[in-house]
């Protein structure tokens, strides 16, 4: 079992971390005036349809206290704003104070995170990028000559499996085994043992009884101790014949000329040479085939590219959502590449093994708040960690990242240290960090 530690943070700090901008001014005859300046973002710039929602917005704004933002210009005051989001978010869950606790992470169906306290078992919601999001409003100032406009937004978090979400934890991280001892023990010893427990439990239901949870509240269901029949299995050899030849039905809608090559392939083994090994190896080569369409280098490499502007995409404009890659898929195209690697020269090989570090790179940032090394251990993460940490130094030189973590590479290199060193990098976000990354 993996327990984490965290700190209970509580919401009305927020109120305190207002990010403002001025976006608008009015004069004498109080004509709204954009402040294109304050506004302007590189790849969403104010249109003229924008320009209009948005003095309807000031206008209505004035009008009516609390006016509620319409979404389209919620997601673009979320870009203007963007590197102010990204700060703040870090701030907040580097905040440490002295209500900590260490818990078992589980999740609702939803598929957000709650630490599950040590002793209690009561729940608590993990802040992830996922549930934290701003809210704006729309402020006046008065000055000699009309108003200056400001645009101010409040940090705020949204669970859904909660009605009212008072705290929650911040500063997710993996506990060691002398942690988890320290905080079991805590109230094992001493005259007043019993009595500090107590006071322990009743401080740790207080704050619980701080969230309301939704009717509905659901944790993910966990059935994985049922025990299912047990059933007779099929030789290797013919579950490797009909994963090629329901594969081979799927390349055909991809890319019938290799659909051909394939099927010819196939035959010609079941009539010659069939045993697992090749089975195996012509399986690996249908389904490496699958997913990157063709086998030239450059198509692999293109597939790649396009998974790393997905990522920047989402890291530059501050978007909860997330890839469609996972550290499941991405080991999958890993052990695709691998088994047919020796078809391309050492110098390809090295460069599409350099770039999928880099999408491992870029899967462990998205998902730093609930990965766990043993994950990685079980993954072909461990076999980049130099790649990886090359592209770290890389990033840093190139003004893309900071990162508050150093190591020298003289240091051994393990899944801990890689991952620690993942958790301490930050993106900037400017106009050219997109296109410096493709251009490395």
């Amino acid at each position: 079992m993996v327990y984490y530690k965290g700190f209970i943070y509580y919401k009305s700090d927020l109120n305190n971390k207002i990010i403002e901008r001025k976006i608008a001014d009015t004069g004498y005859k109080h004509t709204i005036y954009i402040d294109e300046i304050n506004l302007s973002y590189s790849e969403s710039k104010l249109d003229k349809k924008l320009k209009n929602l948005l003095i309807n917005e000031i206008y209505e704004s004035s009008l009516i206290n609390n006016y509620s933002i319409k979404k389209e210009l919620v997601n673009y005051f979320n870009k203007i704003v963007s590197d102010d989001i990204i700060n703040l978010y870090s701030d907040i869950v580097s905040t440490y104070n002295i209500d900590e606790i260490i818990y078992e992470i589980v999740k609702d169906n939803n598929g957000d995170l709650y630490g599950k306290e040590l002793y209690t078992g009561l729940l608590f919601p993990i802040l992830s990028r996922k549930n934290f999001e701003i809210d704006y409003k729309i402020d006046f100032e008065k000055k000699e000559k009309g108003q200056d406009i400001i645009l101010k937004g409040t940090p705020n978090v949204n669970f859904s499996g909660l009605y009212k979400c008072n705290l929650f934890i911040v500063g997710n991280k993996i506990a060691d085994k002398n942690e988890i001892d320290e905080y079991v023990n805590k109230y094992n010893h001493g005259f007043r043992k019993e009595k500090r427990k107590k006071e322990h439990i009743y401080f740790i239901k207080t704050l619980y009884n701080k969230n309301v949870f939704a009717e509905n509240f659901k944790l993910e269901d966990m059935e994985s101790n049922k025990k299912v029949k047990e059933l007779e299995h099929e030789s290797i050899e013919t579950s490797l014949m009909e994963e090629i030849e329901y594969n081979l039905l799927m390349l055909k809608d991809i890319n019938n000329d290799l659909y051909i090559e394939y099927k010819k392939k196939y035959e010609e083994l079941l009539n010659n040479n069939l045993n697992k090994n090749n089975l195996a190896l012509i399986l690996g080569e249908i389904e490496f085939s699958l997913v990157f369409k063709k086998r030239e280098i450059d198509d692999i490499l293109d597939f790649i590219n396009n998974i790393k502007e997905e990522y920047i995409n989402i890291f530059l404009n501050n978007s909860s959502d997330k890839t469609e890659l996972d550290l499941n898929k991405l080991d999958k195209i890993s052990e695709l590449f691998l088994k047919v690697k020796d078809k391309y020269n050492f110098k390809n090989q090295r460069e599409v093994l350099n770039n999928l570090a880099f999408l491992y790179l870029m899967e462990v940032y998205e998902n730093i708040d609930i990965i766990s090394i043993e994950e990685l251990e079980n993954s072909y993460f461990k076999i980049y960690l130099k790649s990886i940490v090359m592209w770290i130094k890389k990033l840093i030189i190139d003004d893309i990242i900071d990162c508050s973590y150093i190591i020298s590479l003289r240091d051994k290199l393990d899944v801990k240290v890689v991952l620690d060193l993942i958790r301490n990098i930050t993106f900037r976000n400017n106009k050219d960090v997109k296109d410096k990354i493709l251009r490395i």
